[in-house]
């Protein structure tokens, strides 16, 4: 169990070093696939080698691979490695002498057939050239059916099952993917304004609504999710509304070379070739697409944004927020409660196939942030799930050393531009710091990286003053607080930086201004930031505009 609480991305280290295989025979396995890699890529930007510098460079890529695989590992290492190689043979050993697990390829079918001929009949009308033809043909060598599986979803009550068909190898895989890379990026531009892309983007659609002064202490949020899209949605109803969004969307009717008339042909291919096996025997789905296709999750969305128009139009009327996450939606509106329950239980009856379930709040949790409407001032910070886990990719895992330096800059970033105040913030920093901790994570290296964060962002100085003056606000008022105990907290906020801040040598902070904005309700805990009016002061103004850290 050691090795699956990792995580499907860890990677075992340096498990070369026990093949059967010479080092020379590794060395050039090796040597052949990084140089193919690295020639394609050159082929593919049209970059020719000069003879000397192809004489040097290749040669020495050899020479480093060989000097890795002969070098001696740490003694740490090589106990790990050994260790972890010998969980790895039981496993094996494990999977060979239990019958009830079986690994196998599925059986064949007349799937292979259907997909032939329509590839070549596109092929010869022009609509695909060959290059095209031959990666959405199916590989004989590895061809098997689709098989179905299940996913818990822990976070759910009572633990449902997410049906997923495991297509990976079918012969229509190529032509769901093609389809998605086709239609995705069209419908992406076509929708964008009524999409969110992530949590980001729907603070970013908040913090413009109360700038334009629509907020207001009446205002609730309403999230809704629709059940089983993508299983629900009928193959005659998904095929009539993609039609009529190519017709409405696409120039010439053609997108390339592929009229609408071919698109639709590999759409109802791609629908009508749904099969997979479950427990020994052969299904066809005949309604919905298979969960675990790209293509389906681009099929439900055009036919979301066919269903949704009417509400779209509506909240845009009354200057209302209204995006869609895939099957999750948001919006705002400063409609009473029973109108807006009465606006969606319509919704609810216009198409049999949309189930949805809303809530409608003052306080409410979208993607990955909870959003409060406090008096009319808004409030967004990191929501995590009851059923999250505190797991990053492990320190220990064999992966690129920039890789880690990455994660923690990354998760600041994301709680920097998500939390509209700094002790959420803080308490984010604090989950963050666990969690790496929890997965091996050196506490040096995280304080390294943390601090190389405000540095980077040029945010340590406006921040510590900041807590400074909350130290000294709540001394004043709570003389019993306990504020040794807040001190050595704010030390290791800021991982024992020792810069003071001076008033007089720092001319780029207005501090009288600062010092207004702070603490002005001595009763509450949390330090609400407000960007500053000045117009010199550059360093606060780019910190708080580019990390969103600010909210009036």
């Amino acid at each position: 169990m050691s090795i699956f609480i990792k995580g499907l991305k860890y990677i075992p280290p340096c498990q070369s070093r026990f093949s059967r295989q010479s080092i020379d025979d590794i060395v050039n396995e090796q040597y052949k696939t990084l140089r193919s890699i690295v020639q394609g890529c050159l082929d593919d930007h049209h970059v020719q080698l000069i003879e000397p510098r192809e004489k040097e460079g290749f040669p020495c890529l050899k020479r480093i691979l060989y000097e890795l695989q002969s070098k001696k590992l740490p003694h740490q290492l090589n106990i790990r490695a050994r260790r972890e190689q010998k969980v790895i043979r039981s496993i094996r050993k494990i999977l060979r002498h239990r019958p009830d697990i079986t690994v196998r390829r599925t059986d064949k079918s007349k799937v292979f057939y259907a997909v032939t001929m329509l590839l070549a009949s596109l092929l010869k009308n022009r609509a695909i050239n060959h290059e095209q033809h031959k990666k959405m043909s199916p590989k004989i060598d590895s061809l098997e059916l689709a098989h179905l599986h299940f996913i818990p979803k822990p976070h759910k009550p009572d633990t449902p099952l997410r049906p997923i068909v495991a297509a990976i190898h079918a012969p229509a895989t190529e032509i769901f993917k093609f389809l998605n890379d086709l239609l995705a990026p069209k419908f992406l531009r076509v929708a964008r304004q009524t999409t969110f892309i992530n949590g980001i983007d729907l603070v970013q659609a908040l913090e413009k609504y109360v700038a334009n002064g629509y907020l207001k202490p009446t205002t609730l949020f309403i999230t809704f999710d629709v059940e089983n899209l993508y299983t629900m949605i009928p193959r005659q109803g998904d095929l009539e509304v993609l039609l009529q969004f190519l017709e409405r969307n696409l120039r010439n009717n053609k997108i390339g070379t592929l009229r609408i008339d071919d698109i639709m042909r590999m759409a109802r291919l791609v629908l009508d070739t749904n099969i997979f096996v479950y427990e020994k025997k052969h299904y066809r789905q005949i309604r919905g697409g298979a969960m675990g296709s790209a293509f389906t999750q681009t099929l439900a969305n055009i036919y979301m944004l066919d269903w949704e128009q009417q509400l779209i139009h509506d909240q845009q009327v009354d200057q209302e927020i209204y995006r869609r996450y895939i099957d999750d939606v948001f919006m705002t509106t400063n409609l009473t409660h029973d109108q807006i329950k009465a606006k969606l239980e319509n919704v609810h009856r216009k198409d049999p196939n949309i189930r949805i379930s809303y809530s409608i709040q003052s306080t409410i949790d979208f993607l990955d942030v909870t959003v409060s409407n406090e008096g009319g001032h808004l409030k967004t910070s990191i929501f995590h799930k009851s059923a999250a886990e505190p797991y990053v990719l492990p320190y220990t895992s064999d992966h690129p050393r920039h890789v880690f330096r990455n994660i923690p800059y990354a998760a600041l970033l994301k709680a920097a531009r998500i939390c509209s105040n700094v002790e959420d913030f803080d308490m984010e920093r604090i989950r963050l710091d666990l969690s790496f901790l929890l997965n091996e994570y050196p506490p040096s290296f995280i304080s390294k990286h943390f601090h190389r964060f405000f540095e980077i962002n040029q945010a340590m100085p406006i921040v510590e003053y900041q807590l400074k003056v909350f130290f000294n606000t709540k001394l004043m008022t709570d003389p019993d607080r306990n504020i040794e105990r807040d001190i050595n907290r704010f030390d290791d906020i800021f991982h024992r930086c020792d810069d003071d801040i001076d008033e007089e040598e720092d001319t780029n902070i207005d501090f009288d201004n600062l010092y207004m904005n702070i603490g002005k309700d001595n009763n509450n805990d949390v330090i609400e930031i407000e960007q500053l009016n000045d117009d010199k002061n550059n360093l606060i103004d780019s910190v708080f505009k580019e990390e969103n850290l600010s909210q009036e």
